[in-house]
């Protein structure tokens, strides 16, 4: 279950899972709420991955699919089956909706009457739902600790479980003469950052990091 199939790397990351499960002889489907064949991974669209639409899925815009631990507990036949249910987070909803976040700092962003009234029960559904699952994991250490002092019915620091990097994907051969190359390569000290422009993302640390990198007297 994910709630968007666009270009991105909570995506990818769904992909490349599936991907590997079907790999060792897994039946996989993917469900979402929301799946374009024209702003999508192509495994996706052309047949790879089976894609299904879930309708009257819990509001779109509230990145939020914790609700779904409950459903699949309800119908779940584990003594049977061995069905499990795992819960991977990118970051608590709660803390999306209601502050801007910055590593060491939490902003509460202002919200009118009638949004915090409607956060309130969807809050709470998260927390509830959340600890309904199996197993509760997290994209880093730095969410699993956050998610932890939020959700703070959750007892346990869920484990940090890092994006996998499909490796074949760089082992092909490179043109260094194509022009996304050729923007980017020099022989001056190049940092790359690759994220969404988000305050929460921190971009702020990767140019401090820079910079105390070329004052580095080895770097010219």
């Amino acid at each position: 279950l994910h709630y968007d199939t666009v270009l991105g790397s909570a995506e990818r990351l769904v992909v490349d899972a599936a991907l590997g499960l079907q790999s060792l002889g897994h039946t996989v489907d993917i469900y979402t709420s929301h799946h374009h064949p024209n702003h999508c991974f192509d495994e996706t669209r052309d047949g790879t991955l089976r894609v299904h639409h879930i309708l009257f899925a819990h509001v779109r815009q509230v990145d939020q699919y914790s609700v779904c631990s409950s459903s699949l507990r309800r119908h779940d036949t584990r003594a049977s089956t061995g069905k499990h249910v795992l819960f991977y987070c990118y970051f608590p909803d709660k803390l999306l909706a209601h502050v801007v976040f910055v590593e060491g700092a939490v902003k509460k962003r202002n919200v009118g009457v009638l949004k915090a009234l409607h956060r309130y029960p969807v809050d709470w559904l998260e927390e509830v739902t959340t600890r309904q699952a199996d197993t509760f994991v997290a994209n880093s250490k730095l969410t699993a600790r956050i998610t932890k002092a939020h959700l703070s019915s959750i007892t346990s620091t869920p484990k940090a479980v890092y994006p996998g990097i499909n490796i074949r994907a760089y082992q092909a051969p490179v043109d260094w003469a194509a022009p996304d190359i050729v923007q980017i390569t020099s022989q001056r000290p190049t940092l790359i950052s690759l994220n969404l422009f988000e305050m929460k993302k921190n971009a702020a640390l990767a140019i401090e990091a820079f910079a105390l990198l070329r004052d580095k007297s080895s770097i010219q």
